[in-house]
């Protein structure tokens, strides 16, 4: 880096710097007008320390007339490169519905830095933004639907730099790894077939204990499945996406008369819910027929 000037028909100079580590003064070149223009070289005296630096200038013409200008450089020299200081997310575990704040720290103020210098897999990111001048940077990460992903990572790339204008120059850095399940589990609709009583639950059946068949998809194995039926909760584990939930007989024999449904629920490994599915209604009929009366249509009152 170098600062120059002009002085004609001089016949002395003087450079003041007000840090140490200066560099020196050399001359430049010497036209035939008399010009002398000078250069402070800070490559030559030794690597400055970083910092703001002001440059004034006195001196005097052949004639002994002193230099009466007031001109100055102020200037800011930084030679560090910025680093990352930390890089993380708020959620390494994400399922449907979720998201993570990403968290971005530099060593210094950066400055230009946008979504562009990330690389974002399975999902979308808000626009990173800073509140303390450019040290900070967050964003909201939301991961894509029906992902099921174990290994993902947020990049931080390496073309950025302070606000100087300082390259980082070091390596793209990485997030811890996070994973990401939004897939979302389903029951599928529950017949009346799926009932050991059928579409009728009569007295005799409600002595014994009834069954309730239940499928499923994208549900893990040992998952409990929760049947409600009439106010109580009846469950059985998951294997290959299917169970079979018993429902006890006073369970049945609870049930007032007249048309009934239960509803069933259930959650994947990740926490992801699906949808509440509501049975087919099936009737409730226990009353025992009677014989209210016997009529003989014969005169001698056989039948």
């Amino acid at each position: 880096m170098a600062i120059g000037g002009t002085e004609y028909d001089a016949s002395s100079y003087t450079q003041n710097w007000n840090q140490p580590n200066e560099g020196h003064v050399r001359i430049y070149s010497i036209t035939e007008s008399e010009a002398y223009e000078y250069l402070w070289d800070v490559d030559s005296g030794g690597a400055p320390s970083d910092g703001t630096y002001r440059a004034t200038v006195a001196g005097a013409d052949k004639a002994g007339n002193a230099y009466s200008g007031t001109e100055s450089l102020t200037f800011t020299l930084d030679t560090t490169a910025p680093t990352v200081s930390s890089f993380t997310m708020s959620d390494t575990a994400l399922k449907s519905g979720e998201t993570a704040t990403l968290t971005i720290t530099f060593s210094e103020a950066v400055t230009a830095f946008a979504n562009a210098d990330l690389t974002i897999p399975n999902g979308s990111l808000t626009a990173v933004s800073s509140a303390d001048g450019g040290t900070t940077w967050t964003a909201t990460y939301t991961p894509n639907a029906d992902v099921e992903d174990d290994t993902n990572v947020l990049t931080l790339g390496t073309t950025w730099t302070d606000s100087t204008g300082t390259a980082y120059g070091g390596a793209a850095v990485n997030t811890a790894n996070f994973t990401i399940d939004t897939n979302t589990p389903s029951i599928s609709a529950i017949a009346t077939s799926a009932f050991s009583w059928g579409d009728y639950l009569n007295a005799t059946e409600d002595d014994s204990n009834g069954t309730v068949s239940i499928t499923t998809s994208g549900v893990e194995n040992d998952q409990t499945v929760t049947i409600t039926l009439n106010g109580q909760a009846y469950t059985n584990t998951v294997t290959d996406n299917a169970t079979t939930v018993t429902i006890t007989a006073g369970g049945l024999q609870g049930l007032d008369e007249g048309s009934v449904t239960m509803t069933a629920d259930v959650s994947d490994a990740a926490g992801n819910a699906a949808d509440q599915v509501t049975s087919s209604s099936f009737s409730v009929d226990t009353t025992i027929p009677t014989i209210t009366s016997v009529t003989s249509t014969s005169s001698d009152g056989t039948y």
